[in-house]
């Protein structure tokens, strides 16, 4: 049985429990383009997430972390609205991630597009070359806004209601004739972005208002004029021969403006995963280590003793091959040179053993396993710390300086 993926629309954090050796766990509302669900996590999923998405944001070349990101080490001092200012930062990035449910039920919350009902839509200004031949592809010819509503929703933090506008795009594609979605001002706002940043010349021609109408401006007046503009807007993006966007209509289908050229050129798409070239050189970059095991080599010494390794499991991001898994085996040498290499480096990096007794000893060994993931525990955390794990001749990860 596979994976079934749901689209995220929104998260919030409803509830935290207490449950005897284990800790907190906190109770995550989730809204999907499938229905509501709710599941419970430890604090080290929001954690991890937060990590992940901070260094997938400096890999994009972006400095300014949204401030959410920055959870403490521990949740000792933790508020359900501290969580819930992290959700929806995460939410808003342009950046891709996702929350398991169970074995069988993964909520997706896509890079760079939106979900059939989401109420904005991202755009990659940096995003791979658009390929032609895809069967999910459908060339826009026109787009434009004929109709709007006031639907009523919920803070995500406060889970207070009020009133918001949804715009009716009527979308006009090339063989695939009509189609229509609902979407929320921020749509339209965050294309308008990318589209300054894809052509700045024309800043002006695509500007529209950063925010939406407040819930006292909602009167018929206000929202036509608001229609109005953003008409304008989207007859500049679709006219404009050197512009290249799209919109996401649902998981499986994206509409494209393209470009008006004789052949294919890097533009701005949705959810254009990026492609390995050979002139791109990879960066990997750590976000945790844990060791999950060991084995017993077949060979022995003079002394009868067989030789041991550990299994370093890294969670990594590379630049282009987004979020990946390395499995490396390594003896626990490797890890005592790594931690003399950063002895000194910083306060409070715990030591390793020297291993003249390396024999398979299964309380020895044990002791080694927590005491390796003691140390990647501390190495990780210290934002001064740069070092690195080779895996292969061509790969090396890199746990990276914060500054």
């Amino acid at each position: 049985m596979g994976v079934a993926t749901r689209t995220l629309l929104s998260a919030t954090v409803v509830e935290r429990r207490s449950l005897p050796s284990r800790g907190y766990q906190y109770k995550l509302h989730i809204v999907s383009d499938q229905g509501e669900l709710s599941v419970w996590h430890k604090y080290k999923t929001f954690q991890n997430l937060a990590t992940t998405l901070t260094i997938q944001l400096l890999h994009d070349g972006i400095t300014e972390i949204p401030h959410g990101f920055d959870l403490p080490r521990d949740d000792t001092t933790v508020d359900l609205p501290l969580l819930n200012a992290f959700l929806v930062a995460a939410v808003e990035t342009d950046l891709d991630w996702g929350i398991r449910i169970d074995a069988s039920t993964v909520v997706y919350k896509p890079k760079h597009r939106p979900s059939s009902s989401s109420s904005f839509s991202f755009v990659d200004r940096k995003a791979s070359m658009a390929h032609h031949d895809d069967a999910t592809q459908r060339v826009l010819v026109e787009a434009r806004i004929i109709d709007a509503r006031v639907v009523r929703v919920a803070h995500p933090e406060t889970m207070n209601e009020y009133d918001v506008v949804q715009y009716c795009l009527a979308l006009e594609t090339r063989a695939h004739g009509p189609m229509r979605i609902w979407r929320r001002y921020s749509t339209f706002s965050s294309l308008a972005t990318s589209l300054q940043r894809q052509c700045p010349r024309m800043r002006h021609e695509l500007d529209v208002p950063e925010a939406d109408l407040r819930s006292s401006q909602l009167s018929a007046s206000n929202i036509q004029s608001r229609i109005e503009v953003l008409n304008q807007f989207l007859l500049v993006a679709c006219k404009t021969s050197s512009l290249e966007w799209g919109i996401r209509i649902d998981a499986d289908t994206c509409v494209y403006k393209r470009k008006v050229v004789d052949e294919p050129r890097i533009g701005v798409v949705l959810y254009e995963e990026p492609t390995k070239s050979c002139c791109v050189a990879e960066t990997v970059s750590l976000i945790s280590a844990k060791v999950a095991g060991f084995r017993v080599g077949a060979r022995k010494d003079a002394a009868g003793h067989a030789s041991v390794k550990y299994n370093l499991q890294m969670d990594c991001l590379s630049n282009l091959g987004g979020i990946c898994t390395y499995s490396i085996w390594r003896r626990f040498a490797t890890f005592e040179e790594l931690a003399k290499s950063v002895a000194g480096l910083a306060p409070h990096i715990p030591s390793l053993r020297a291993s003249d007794d390396e024999h398979h000893d299964k309380a020895l060994v044990q002791r080694r396993i927590d005491a390796l993931n003691h140390l990647f525990d501390v190495l990780s955390a210290c934002d001064e710390l740069e070092w690195g794990i080779r895996v292969d001749a061509d790969t090396t990860v890199y746990k990276h300086r914060v500054v």
